[in-house]
């Protein structure tokens, strides 16, 4: 161990000696938890990139389900029908004015459909990951920020949870039989590439 170590280590070790108790709890308890988040996080993200490579392809003609992954297009919900003139399935739009911060998010369920079916995702406990992503700012002042992800009609999606054939209630659309739900902590809809998606929890991974 060089000396600059040892330095470093001296006075983390004397400032731990000299705080009072009440302030060596807070820090404890505040390590502790930042650890459980951490390993947490890292969990998740491990079990998603594990899903991404090994949850085994299916399709809507099945009648097993099971733990799978599903690929298909994006279809509006059918509760709304003509009300989406923009041809927007999923959309959340984050504002940001210097320390405030205002968030919306449609809770709609996602319809994925393939060549056999259509299935739905309740987007409320999916963990979402957008078609688009883009990001504004407000002309000479960059602090207010506008950012807007969102799915269209029509996207390529691929999808992983545990794949249930029952009327789904929250679709609303008789025709959807089919519903993913979350499975080992995974219920995943993307409209990015599988590729993509596994790059972006491998450097969650090295961050955490």
């Amino acid at each position: 161990m060089n000396e600059d170590l040892q330095r470093a280590l001296q006075m983390l070790l004397n400032l731990f000696a000299e705080m009072p108790p009440v302030a060596f709890v807070a820090v404890g308890v505040v390590l502790l938890a930042s650890g459980l988040w951490a390993s947490h996080a890292t969990w998740h993200s491990y079990r998603i990139l594990d899903a991404v490579a090994n949850a085994p392809l299916a399709d809507l003609r099945s009648t097993t389900g099971g733990w799978v992954k599903l690929r298909g297009t994006a279809q509006p919900p059918a509760t709304k029908p003509g009300q989406t003139p923009s041809g927007i399935v999923w959309y959340k739009r984050q504002s940001m004015w210097g320390s405030n911060r205002s968030t919306l998010v449609t809770t709609d369920a996602i319809l994925i459909q393939d060549d056999y079916g259509i299935c739905a995702v309740d987007s409320e406990k999916a963990e979402i990951r957008p078609t688009t992503h883009e990001t504004s700012h407000a002309f000479l002042d960059q602090s207010k920020s506008t950012t807007v992800e969102f799915i269209r009609t029509g996207d390529p999606l691929f999808a992983i949870g545990e794949l249930q054939r029952k009327p789904l209630s929250l679709s609303g659309a008789s025709n959807v039989q089919w519903e993913l739900t979350r499975s080992g902590g995974v219920l995943l809809v993307s409209g990015s590439p599988e590729r993509s998606v596994k790059i972006y929890y491998r450097l969650w991974l090295l961050v955490q």
